[in-house]
């Protein structure tokens, strides 16, 4: 599924905006912050950091995300 209301450019999907099913994952904690509104922190279940910060720019495009603690 492609975009959303808030967001056109958003990628929505199974392997694209969240880890497929059955595949481990383990929470991690990410400060997302964007041009079009403010930092926020949130926390998405993925199978290793890299692909967290995958899924936050799937779903928040132009981001900039990071991993914190």
């Amino acid at each position: 599924m492609i975009g959303s209301i808030e967001n056109p450019e958003s990628k929505f999907g199974e392997g694209i905006s969240h880890a497929p099913k059955n595949v481990r994952t383990r929470p991690y904690k990410l400060l997302v912050e964007g041009p079009n509104f403010p930092a926020m922190r949130v926390e998405l279940r993925a199978e290793t950091a890299r692909h967290a910060v995958r899924y936050a720019k799937a779903r928040w495009p132009h981001c900039n995300a990071k991993t914190i603690k």
